[in-house]
């Protein structure tokens, strides 16, 4: 029998795997790497003290920071470290009494982490606790003995690769209106991963059905179905139901403030450019993409990422604040503009013997989008650039953009402009290409090629007669040059 996504029997498989191997789940399995980094806890921490400098805390209290599915402790370590170091710098907060909340549904993880050398050297600074999902608003901290309650101070949330573990529904527009996915699992006749205790995801089938939109939602989902029902008109999209009930029930403890990051959409226009979101597996497990701007609809500010590939990673900063400068200046500025969080982990490509065209684009960004940058690597782009996705398709457009922004031209300068109609041309955008090209021709004088260059671009955009005078234009310069000689016979063969 079919069901919605979020009622499946998927979520008990996901459950499973974690509570069997507990913190074996991340050797070399579930991936954790990004958002275990030290440029990872070191760029929140800076995000978190920019956000406390707009909205100063009641030092009177505790003020606590919640991480949810904490898996192996990782990233508390090192954010309570950072985070120490760092309010040494700010007179003001230096009496700050943070607790970083340690939690997860796994009891296992947290006996790990209670014997955990670098985690006992951070003392009051953590607690733990155990989510028990749908009673979030009542957790118990283990150190401490007491529930979790931030008084006058906001719950600060951090949530890394867990929205994309949690229950969704996925909806798409059809000629007969809107209608939801129904998943229905078949278990594999001959299961290879499975054990007497687990259902292995590799070892069942999904199989997908669309069916007439059901009357089911509570009135606070119901109003995000509406929402996108009135925005969108094509595609399809996610409602991430358990996360927004998630956070319904955090709120129920006072003023929340989240920070994420995770594989999603934070604009609707992307998530519904494609016609289904399936789950991607990670050895045993899966994960599925997240849509923030359903986060986003609940609090009164929200700061976004907008990373166009899939598979990378989107970091947004929501809240029932009022925005302040210190945070967006912080966020868009020192963190957005690189989105070094991403970057750093493909620059280990190369190192892996695999430099892709994401690693080159990674190192546009981190050298935000400079032309000399570009000109470094101009050359190796379209090399790099056979099977490319959508995603990376958007993800170099912007940054090609973005460099074409920062151009500054003088004679020793980068040859800018013929990179881009050089990377424009083998993606195929020729109206775009042969901008370029003219624009290089006005900077350095037209020689022969430019002149083929331009008339390629002109015979694409089946501007038959000036990509002729073009041709022309080079063998009169070069007479019998070939590249022109051979643009000829082919316009003259259509």
């Amino acid at each position: 029998m079919a069901d919605p996504i979020s009622q499946s029997g998927l979520w008990k498989i996901q459950q499973d795997y974690y509570r069997e191997l507990s913190v074996a789940a991340w050797d070399d399995k579930t991936p954790y790497y990004l958002t275990n980094s030290q440029v990872f806890t070191d760029t929140y921490a800076d995000l978190i003290l920019a956000y406390l400098q707009d909205h100063p805390p009641d030092l009177q209290e505790p003020f606590y920071l919640l991480e949810l599915g904490s898996g192996t402790g990782r990233f508390a370590y090192q954010l309570a470290r950072d985070l120490r170091r760092k309010l040494q710098y700010f007179p003001e907060l230096r009496p700050l009494r943070f607790c970083l909340v340690l939690s997860d549904i796994v009891r296992d993880n947290l006996e790990f982490w209670r014997g955990h050398e670098g985690l006992k050297s951070l003392g009051e600074t953590i607690d733990f606790s155990i989510i028990e999902p749908g009673r979030e608003d009542s957790m118990f901290l283990e150190k401490s003995g007491r529930r979790l309650h931030p008084g006058r101070n906001p719950l600060f949330v951090l949530a890394n690769y867990v929205f994309d573990s949690m229950p969704h529904d996925e909806f798409r527009f059809s000629p007969q209106g809107l209608e939801e996915c129904l998943i229905e699992l078949v278990p594999l006749p001959n299961p290879v991963h499975s054990t007497p205790t687990r259902q292995d995801i590799r070892d069942v089938e999904v199989r997908r059905i669309y069916a007439p939109l059901s009357d089911r939602y509570p009135p606070p989902l119901q109003a995000v179905l509406d929402h996108y029902k009135s925005k969108l008109r094509e595609g399809s999209f996610t409602i991430p139901v358990a996360a927004l009930d998630c956070l319904d029930r955090l709120r129920k403890l006072g003023e929340l403030v989240l920070l994420t990051s995770d594989r999603g959409f934070t604009a609707p226009d992307r998530m519904a450019a494609y016609p289904a979101h399936p789950h991607s597996l990670h050895a045993g497990c899966f994960s599925h993409m997240v849509n923030f701007h359903a986060l986003s609809l609940g609090f009164r500010s929200a700061l976004m990422t907008r990373r166009e590939l899939l598979d990378g990673v989107q970091t947004c900063f929501m809240g029932d604040f009022v925005l302040g400068p210190q945070l967006r200046y912080a966020f868009e500025e020192r963190f957005a503009r690189s989105n070094a969080l991403n970057h750093t982990n493909e620059m280990f490509a190369p190192f892996r013997g695999k430099t892709q065209l994401r690693t080159l684009i990674g190192f546009l960004r981190l050298n935000l989008n400079d032309p000399n940058a570009l000109a470094a690597v101009g050359k190796q782009i379209p090399q790099h650039m056979h099977n490319y996705s959508y995603g990376e398709r958007l993800e170099l457009m912007t940054a090609l953009e973005d460099t074409w922004a920062n151009d500054f031209y003088f004679r020793g300068a980068p040859n800018l402009t013929f990179w881009l109609a050089h990377i424009y041309e083998h993606l195929g955008l020729w109206d775009r290409a042969l901008w370029f090209f003219e624009k290089t021709a006005e900077r350095q004088g037209a020689d022969a090629m430019l002149w083929v260059f331009q008339a390629n671009c002109l015979r694409h955009l089946n501007l038959r007669e000036q990509a002729i005078v073009r041709y022309n234009r080079a063998l009169d310069l070069v007479p019998g040059l070939p590249e022109a000689t051979e643009g000829l016979r082919s316009l003259s063969a259509i």
